[in-house]
């Protein structure tokens, strides 16, 4: 057992106290979490090591989280698909700024500008699954929403005008 000194940890007037396994008080449970990313923040390849050897002893546990998502997965793809669409709903403003520098409210305005279509071909459907935010990979800048034809176009071109005026020009020639 570990003699914990609750007095300095909750402000406690009894003092001294004997637990097991530590407090979980979210007080405690906080404070362990940030010592667990200073030590690995401190010697990260440690922390993978140890995740490794934790892997090695308990290949059980391992297989059966992936077994049993699979599984899950298989036997509930309406519950599935549900809970993508919430997550998608709520996290699209984080991936939004964290990606483009954009907010939903910015990029449903980027949107409406173009007129609610395509700002290559003009579709007002995104021809796939969504609709995707083109940018610029170098200098991270966003020039605008594409179908998923267009981005997927672009994206062969790997973003080169040059490439893309000798491809319409093939295209032409062939006419």
């Amino acid at each position: 057992m570990r003699r914990i000194n609750l007095l300095r940890a909750h402000g406690s007037p009894t003092g001294y106290r004997y637990l097991a396994d530590g407090c979980r008080c979210a007080v405690c449970l906080a404070q362990q979490s940030e010592r667990r990313r200073r030590r690995y923040a401190a010697n990260p390849e440690a922390g993978r090591e140890a995740s490794r050897r934790y892997r090695l002893k308990h290949p059980e546990r391992q297989h059966h989280r992936s077994e049993y998502g699979k599984l899950y997965r298989r036997d509930n793809p309406a519950k599935v698909e549900e809970y993508r669409r919430q997550y998608r709903a709520t996290n699209r403003n984080k991936v939004l700024l964290a990606k483009y520098g954009l907010t939903g409210v910015e990029w449903d305005a980027m949107l409406a500008a173009q007129g609610g279509k395509c700002a290559i071909c003009g579709s007002s459907e995104p021809r796939g699954n969504r609709w995707h935010t083109d940018h610029d990979h170098d200098a991270g800048t966003v020039r605008g929403i594409l179908c998923h034809l267009c981005n997927v176009g672009i994206g062969c071109f790997q973003d080169s005008p040059a490439g893309l005026i000798a491809a319409a020009e093939y295209l032409r020639a062939s006419l």
